[in-house]
């Protein structure tokens, strides 16, 4: 092989692992074929199971999402957050003070952050303006000129 299998993938995954597949037909070792691929046998193995048990479709590429998720917040208690947020505008530690009082929801701050982000109804947090006035080009940085309290 004039590549190994790391650079012949990063241009085409899908190819690269059929033709590794071929190589081990043609020559029936895994060892062989992770050698002239210059790739681990565990590579091989497992390209080769896939194929054999699923074709041509085995080679893609599998989603790692998960299936569930069992700890997720469900998702008519995320309706109660999104509804107190559009009826309130409250920020998220105000918001579980509120739902807690409210509708006997203990939620927490952080998970309300993670629903009002996953919704999209976040806000940008405004900057405070400094008290202290930039330093720079043509101004004095010796501060002498402010009063003495500050």
């Amino acid at each position: 092989m004039d590549l190994s299998y790391k650079e012949s993938y990063a241009m085409n995954p899908k190819e690269t692992r059929r033709k590794v597949v071929q190589t081990y037909f043609a020559c029936g070792s895994i060892s062989e074929t992770a050698r002239r691929w210059k790739t681990s046998r565990n590579v091989v193995r497992k390209w080769v199971r896939r194929y054999e048990q699923e074709g041509i479709a085995g080679l893609e590429d599998r989603s790692h999402r998960p299936h569930h998720s069992p700890t997720r917040t469900p998702s008519d208690l995320e309706e109660k957050v999104i509804a107190a947020r559009q009826a309130t505008g409250y920020g998220r530690k105000r918001l579980a003070w509120y739902l807690w009082r409210e509708e006997g929801v203990a939620i927490s701050p952080r998970t309300i952050r993670h629903i009002l982000r996953r919704h999209g109804m976040t806000r940008k947090k405004k900057r405070r303006k400094s008290s202290t006035p930039p330093t720079g080009a043509g101004r004095r940085s010796d501060h002498s000129h402010w009063p003495r309290w500050m």
